[in-house]
């Protein structure tokens, strides 16, 4: 990972964790785009000055902090990841008393080149994590195909199937970026997940066997080259739920990260 790209990455948390909108703005590539919020947009960089006084004002009339003060936004399972020449950052974001989802980011000679974002639905009973469907009309990506099969047998918990999709240089990195780190590579892949979900089971998940294994949410695709990258959050019931992000190339996985 380039250092000025970590470095952009780290100062951009920290203006969004102050909601400081100046720290923000210098990092940002001229050709910055910010996406995703609901019945809103994409926003520019030459906008983001206006949006952004918008959007603090908004935030504080739904419920959340004050437009003026310096504890704005918070991050969770942040996972990093190089994409060709780009620096790719996912994780979760809340902000007390609005709303929280997930984002994907990315920096390339340290700066801020996009955005995007999701907000989690909530009800009475909090998250919900309703079947994806992809919307008419939304934009498709190269390795698109390749994903949905990847979260199709996820669901179902379908081992053997899930390795058919993988790149034989293909690794699946858990708890990526923690003490516990694993990295599996594609040939471990088949006993790690049978563990995986026996483990699950043993702890309140679903029995060994089941085809109704895990849920996704929030999913948020981008291109990066010849790289789809896809970041989603992931629910296994009774057991747990976080996120991952997933990289395909020439219709194969080549990378996957997950942190619980």
């Amino acid at each position: 990972m380039s250092d000025e790209n970590v470095a952009c990455l780290d100062t951009w948390g920290d203006g969004w964790a102050r909601g400081d909108s100046a720290i923000i703005y210098r990092l940002l590539d001229d050709s910055y785009l910010f996406s995703g919020l609901p019945n809103t947009e994409p926003v520019d960089k030459r906008n983001m000055k206006m949006f952004w006084v918008g959007f603090r004002s908004g935030i504080e009339e739904a419920g959340g902090p004050k437009a003026v003060s310096s504890n704005f936004a918070k991050f969770k399972n942040v996972m990093r990841r190089m994409v060709e020449d780009t620096l790719v950052e996912s994780g979760h974001w809340e902000i007390a008393g609005f709303g929280a989802g997930l984002y994907l980011c990315a920096a390339r000679d340290g700066k801020v080149l996009w955005e995007q974002t999701s907000v989690i639905n909530t009800n009475i009973l909090g998250l919900s994590w309703e079947e994806y469907s992809m919307d008419d009309g939304a934009k498709s990506f190269q390795n698109q195909y390749t994903l949905n099969l990847w979260r199709e047998r996820w669901s179902r918990g379908a081992t053997a199937d899930i390795v058919k999709l993988q790149d034989k240089d293909f690794t699946f990195t858990w708890m990526a970026g923690s003490a516990m780190e694993k990295v599996v590579p594609s040939s471990e892949f088949f006993d790690f997940f049978e563990n995986f979900k026996a483990q699950a089971a043993a702890a309140g998940g679903p029995p060994v066997g089941s085809t109704d294994f895990m849920t996704f949410r929030n999913i948020i695709l981008t291109q990066i080259g010849d790289t789809t990258v896809e970041i989603a959050g992931w629910q296994v019931p009774g057991f747990a739920d976080s996120t991952y992000i997933v990289g395909a190339r020439d219709n194969k996985l080549i990378w996957a990260r997950v942190i619980v």
